[in-house]
């Protein structure tokens, strides 16, 4: 460290600015309109870093829009920060499939190149993230100006060294992204599979052809013509939702060995198997391993916003329980887990299950009844199991690049702050 040099982080950047940076708040409403259906730009929100989610509940803008917005227009490795509430968060802008822009309540950094390394800055930021939050300042709520961000002290090395680490830490970044893109497209392939066979009935007949295409018998049902032999009716049916254990607030733990998750752990059709509370293994020791969670299981939220997400849980060797609220899937024949994961992420049964959730109570809630309630056009068991002989490896597949980039991320996250605090020095001679 003796040889970095200690500096502002403003000195660093030509790009500081807002969403508010291009003139009053009426002259914004009367430019800028936010909306729910695909439009020219996305306008970026904290909640998509928060959630590492880029597809599903996005919030667009017209062509005009983002043109009024020229001076906050965001690029792939733009650092973003929170100014208000968790004022000081660092994020790093992914690559999107449409221009972006700034969303209220975060900062936008960019870096002068021929000074600092913009991923450096992002992770030198992010290693010292409760540093840069220290900067906050306000009683009810948080925030932090631009003049803090400004003024916060860092040390950089030479622009050689800074590629250097940048490079290492990019590269365990890349392959986390890779097992991400691999997953993305594993579940498309298995997705259309299903689509193809449950949905437009061409699953392979006896002679291995296309059911309805080649002319397989079709019998009426409620939602028009199935085929023979298949039944609309609950997916009660195929599987069963066993219900967490009602933990007592008292038991949880911040450490520990025994694990227990929770709603708040299924993001994205993945369950967090790592930011958890803990519970004493007396309390554990008592319960029916009914409400022990083992890889690959298949997980739903049953009440509060988060009502109706679904996440897997990646390979793990680690002790980890049911929490109430919280339905683990189980097969009542085989392949019915996986063919209802496949079945209850689809956009359509999302919603029927989030409605099945809308009622009185002062937040949604959903019954393990209501789930298995959930109708289909439901078919006979071999060709259910047939499915899951073709999306098992895929599933597991999906699983395993899970669990490979938990530990990238636990590499990463070692190294990160030893490398970014000069612990850990490079070779630039190379």
């Amino acid at each position: 460290m003796n040889e970095w040099k200690k500096s502002k982080l403003g000195e660093s950047l030509i790009v500081l600015t807002d969403y508010h940076a291009n003139g009053s708040y009426e002259t914004l409403k009367q430019n800028v309109t936010l909306l729910d259906q695909p439009d020219y730009a996305i306008m970026i929100r904290t909640k998509n870093f928060e959630q590492n989610d880029f597809e599903n509940d996005l919030k667009y803008i017209s062509e005009s829009a983002y043109n009024f917005l020229a001076k906050s227009k965001v690029l792939q490795d733009d650092i973003l920060m929170n100014k208000i509430a968790s004022a000081g968060s660092i994020y790093l802008m992914p690559k999107l499939n449409k221009p972006v822009s700034l969303g209220m309540n975060l900062f936008l950094l960019r870096t002068n190149k021929n000074i600092a390394n913009q991923r450096f800055i992002y992770y030198y930021l992010k290693a010292n993230e409760k540093y840069v939050k220290l900067f906050a300042d306000g009683t009810a709520t948080k925030t932090i100006t631009k003049n803090a961000v400004r003024n916060l002290d860092i040390f950089l090395p030479d622009i050689k060294t800074q590629e250097k680490i940048v490079k290492i830490l990019s590269s365990l970044e890349d392959k986390i992204e890779l097992n991400r893109k691999m997953n993305q497209t594993l579940e498309q392939i298995a997705q259309a599979i299903f689509k193809h066979w449950f949905i437009d009935f061409e699953f392979p007949n006896e002679a291995g052809k296309p059911y309805k295409s080649s002319g397989g018998e079709m019998v009426d049902s409620e939602l028009g013509g199935i085929p023979k032999g298949w039944e609309f009716n609950g997916i009660s049916k195929i599987v069963y939702v066993q219900n967490g254990y009602a933990f007592k607030s008292k038991d949880f733990e911040n450490d520990g060995e025994i694990g227990i998750i929770k709603i708040k752990n299924i993001s994205n059709k993945i369950v967090d198997i790592h930011n958890v509370q803990y519970v004493n293994k007396k309390i554990i020791s008592k319960l029916d391993t009914k409400f022990r969670i083992e890889p690959g299981s298949v997980l739903i939220a049953m009440t509060g916003a988060e009502v109706a997400k679904i996440g897997v849980v990646p390979y793990h060797q680690k002790q980890i329980w049911l929490n109430q609220r919280v339905g683990m899937f189980r097969d009542k024949i085989p392949s019915g887990v996986i063919f209802c994961y496949f079945l209850l992420t689809r956009n359509k049964y999302q919603e029927m299950l989030k409605n099945k959730g809308l009622g009185s109570s002062a937040q949604p809630n959903i019954s393990s009844r209501d789930i298995e309630s959930i109708e289909f056009n439901i078919p006979p068991k071999t060709i259910i199991q047939k499915f899951g002989n073709l999306a098992k490896p895929l599933f597991d597949k999906i699983i395993q690049n899970l669990y490979e980039n938990d530990i990238l991320e636990n590499i990463r996250d070692t190294l990160l702050p030893k490398l970014i605090s000069g612990k850990i020095r490079v070779k630039t001679d190379e």
